[in-house]
């Protein structure tokens, strides 16, 4: 199937399983339908099997969305407390799953749960139009002791069967850009490896791939381990150690370590490639966020902690976070407190399903489990980028059950297509999905974030130049005055005040006027936050991020209202405007 009419069933509302081998569009796909969602205010979620996988579309697990967590099963008391906790799972219209193939069924099952109970309806996963993409191909669900075998898939699920998800296998290839990769990767898919790819495949151990460091993946954490190890070693930098913090018994706190794989002590050096291993949106990381460490800042609560620059841009102040577990009442009964950090110039094959990569160095000689062979190697765009140092028989194997089910989904996404070929206009079944939502009340509304309804305080959020005069002359604090009055962030507020001054240059904000000391601090920030290469406005960044650096310019006795205002009387350099210059 195109990517065409793959994008026209998702904009019908219908359950979606958007599938196809590696490097066929998927999540191009899912970002076309996305941009049609966020363009007509339509309520969604972005979420993913795994912490890795979520980040590459800019989202979050689909544990942590619904609640479910690390349950094998849910209880009446834990579906309240979900529904309590979780409000957004009721206003939203559209919720993606990426990289199914790891989603246990037991979870997909308990899904089904959640969204019916929160939804308050007996439909499908509650009513929510349910997007899961992915290639069974790839590596299958984690489980514990013997498993389920077969079971473990979602497509085994009574749930898969009931969402009744319309098939779109996408087959046009965009990622490799030779045909031999592409070759071996079928052969693999349909079980007919030839000697000759074999050989092909073992032949890249030759291959020159020069450029510096390149990415290197491995099927055991040993090994990776060991890689990390050896490259922190050439860095010709002081070592910095952060010690792990355990509270609560030790039985738990040990399990929760080993679970999350979190070291005793992490050690770092400036100039180290690092991985975040845990999720924390309002940081602007996820689990799967990748960046160099630049320097160390001495936190006043822990210490000297790390400052990364993330690959995609922006600057982090890594700070201590808590792995916990809970009990039936939500209290904490142990914690594991560590810098949320892995150095990353080697990963699993597992933390590299979702990624693209132009050079790898792959080692399958330690394959134990179907999948993880082909995911190492369609990872990459040719057998030029790649330095397969070992391979063994599990390295091509697929699991029987998963190539019988790629062979239904094949023919119902040909007997998809089938049914829409004569199909002109699908412009009356987007029209009747967007009526739905807006039914529904699933649309973003004015001043609202992207995926979630904002309840407004007492008051308007608007703020007047009539509001800013009174307050300026009526009022001894007019800033606390206004965020009182309206129940706005800082954020909001000044950038209100902004707009009301460039249309009213007449508006006299000497009142405000921090003093001397604090605008030198804060234009101080500015300017070292610019020669640390960033493009942004400091100001535009969230309010923990901006205290941060704040505070590593000697502004650690300023509020966040002396913060915030500054920003009204600094240009985007960091110099005083002219009118209060």
């Amino acid at each position: 199937m195109e990517q065409e009419l793959a994008l026209n069933i998702l904009k019908t509302g219908a359950n979606v399983f958007l599938s196809g081998s590696a490097g066929t569009g998927k999540s191009y796909t899912l970002n076309q339908y996305i941009g049609h969602l966020k363009k007509n205010r339509i309520q969604y979620a972005i979420t993913a099997s795994t912490g890795i996988a979520a980040s590459h579309l800019k989202g979050t697990t689909i544990h942590s969305w619904s609640g479910i967590g690390v349950r094998d099963s849910l209880s009446i008391k834990d579906l309240d407390k979900i529904k309590k906790k979780k409000v957004s799972i009721k206003d939203t219209a559209v919720l993606f799953i990426d990289e199914i193939s790891m989603l246990h069924s037991k979870q997909f099952e308990m899904l089904n749960q959640v969204l019916k109970y929160c939804r308050e309806s007996n439909e499908p996963f509650g009513g929510i139009q349910l997007v899961v993409c992915g290639d069974f191909f790839q590596l299958p669900p984690v489980e514990k002791g013997n498993g389920t075998g077969a079971k473990k898939f979602c497509f085994m699920s009574d749930s898969w069967v009931e969402a009744n998800f319309s098939i779109c296998y996408l087959t046009k290839q965009y990622r490799q850009n030779g045909d031999v990769l592409t070759t071996i990767l079928n052969q693999i898919r349909d079980n007919a490896v030839t000697p000759e790819s074999l050989e092909l495949i073992r032949g890249t151990r030759t291959n020159l791939l020069d450029g510096g460091d390149i990415t290197k993946l491995y099927t055991h954490n040993e090994d990776v381990d060991r890689i990390n190890s050896e490259h922190l070693a050439k860095i010709n930098n002081k070592s910095f150690t952060h010690d792990i913090e355990m509270n609560g018994a030790a039985g738990l706190c040990d399990m929760i370590k080993n679970q999350s794989r979190i070291p005793d002590t992490f050690e770092y050096k400036v100039g180290a490639l690092v991985m975040f291993t845990k999720n924390n949106e309002e940081m602007g990381y996820c689990n799967g966020s990748t960046g160099i460490v630049t320097g160390t800042y001495k936190h006043d609560d822990h210490g000297l902690i790390p400052v990364v620059k993330l690959t995609t841009g922006g600057q982090i102040f890594v700070e201590p976070e808590s792995w916990a577990i809970l009990d039936d009442s939500g209290d904490e009964i142990a914690s594991v407190v560590q810098l949320p950090l892995r150095l990353a110039w080697s990963i699993t094959i597992h933390k590299s399903q979702g990624m693209t990569l132009d050079r790898a160095e792959i080692d399958l000689s330690g394959t134990f489990e179907s999948g993880q062979g082909y995911v190492a190697l369609s990872r990459l765009r040719s057998l030029d980028g790649m330095r397969v140092l070992g391979l063994n028989e599990m390295a091509t194997s697929i699991v029987p059950i998963v190539r019988k089910a790629d062979v239904r989904f094949r023919e119902l996404s040909i007997i998809n297509e089938a049914k829409y070929a004569t199909y002109k206009d699908f412009s009356k079944d987007h029209k009747s999905f967007f009526a739905k939502c807006k039914a529904n009340g699933w649309l973003l509304t004015q001043g609202t974030n992207q995926n979630f309804k904002y309840k407004r305080k007492t008051g308007s959020t608007s703020v007047k130049k009539r509001d800013i005069k009174t307050s300026l002359s009526a009022s001894n604090d007019p800033i606390q005055n206004l965020l009182n009055q309206k129940g706005i962030s800082h954020t909001t507020l000044i950038k209100n005040i902004q707009i009301c001054c460039e249309k009213d240059p007449s508006i006299d904000l000497s009142r405000i006027r921090p003093s001397d000391r604090t605008l030198n601090i804060i234009s101080a920030t500015i300017k070292s936050y610019k020669e640390r290469g960033n493009t942004q406005p400091l100001y535009k960044n969230n309010a923990m991020f901006i205290m941060q650096n704040v505070k590593m310019n000697g502004g650690q006795h300023l509020s966040e209202i002396d913060v915030w205002t500054s920003f009204l009387f600094l240009d985007d350099k960091g110099e005083v405007k002219q009118q209060y210059g």
